[in-house]
């Protein structure tokens, strides 16, 4: 007699499987890392949320293209006839919307679903934090590099 329809009967929902969801982080937690993360940043905190929403392929895809697009544009500014100064501000503007657009079309869904479901986010100093690293991470590179001995000698013309 289970199976007769009550309509007096509190209403009963499937649980929700989307507590299980591992968080994700914001649209404010990605253009913070963009902004401070020498533009990877928002590619890498993309990457994390792609890992959160199980997949792994795009985990790392995204930042392996971001950094391939961002030394393609730094060879493109070389060959330019004008100064990398009236480049730099477009160039990181136009990256932080694609990077924000990119994520509310890939990721939108997955981040809303978890925000309907009461899943708090990942905290945005966190992906602050990660944008932070990245530059410390580059400035050790720097130093690691300016340890190596060049000899060049350069013939004069």
């Amino acid at each position: 007699m289970s199976s007769e329809y009550n309509p007096y009967a509190a209403p009963v929902s499937d649980p929700a499987p989307a507590r299980e969801m591992a968080p994700m982080f914001g649209y404010v937690g990605i253009l913070l890392a963009g902004i401070f993360g020498i533009l990877v940043g928002g590619a890498i905190v993309m990457a994390l949320n792609f890992r959160a929403m199980g997949r792994p392929g795009a985990a790392i895809a995204t930042p392996v293209i971001a950094i391939g697009v961002l030394v393609l544009f730094g060879w493109a500014i070389t060959r330019l006839e004008v100064s990398p100064a009236l480049v730099r501000w477009p160039l990181m503007v136009s990256w932080l919307v694609t990077i924000l657009a990119l994520t509310r079309w890939w990721q939108g869904g997955a981040i809303a679903a978890r925000r309907s479901a009461g899943i708090r986010q990942r905290p945005w100093w966190l992906a602050l934090g990660i944008g932070l690293l990245l530059n410390v991470a580059l400035f050790a590179l720097f130093a690691l590099v300016s340890l190596v001995p060049i000899n060049v000698t350069l013939q004069a013309p």
